[in-house]
């Protein structure tokens, strides 16, 4: 359905306080060696929570497929049992018209009701 939220603004500015520490580094030599770890472990936190969102979407569209696959074979069944009924209920069918007097529609004109014959 959707894909999982994270939130890229605070992705985008934990990844540029990163380049900006190592712009730092490269350009005066200073070393803020606890900043530096903690931007990245927010980054990686960060990334591992999206890529766990994904996972679980991942997981979660595999078994609706799973499930869709199930009903088709079932449908697939149920057709197969169809298409081999079709033929003996139309050789049914075909037998009864030929009885006479057709006794397999239903005649209610005998049927009682509370002990009176329904006119």
């Amino acid at each position: 359905d959707t894909l999982p939220k994270y939130d890229i603004e605070k992705f985008n500015n934990t990844y540029n306080n990163i380049q900006d520490s190592l712009v730092k580094i490269s350009d005066t030599n200073e070393v803020n060696i606890e900043e530096l770890k903690t931007e990245l472990k927010t980054l990686f936190e960060n990334l591992t929570d999206t890529v766990f969102e994904q996972s679980k979407e991942i997981i979660e569209l595999k078994n609706r497929m799973l499930k869709v696959e199930e009903k088709s074979k079932m449908v697939k069944k149920s057709k197969i049992i169809g298409d081999l009924l079709d033929p003996l209920v139309k050789e049914m069918h075909d037998y009864f018209n030929l009885l006479p007097g057709r006794p397999y529609q239903y005649d209610d004109s005998q049927v009682e009701h509370s002990g009176h014959r329904i006119p």
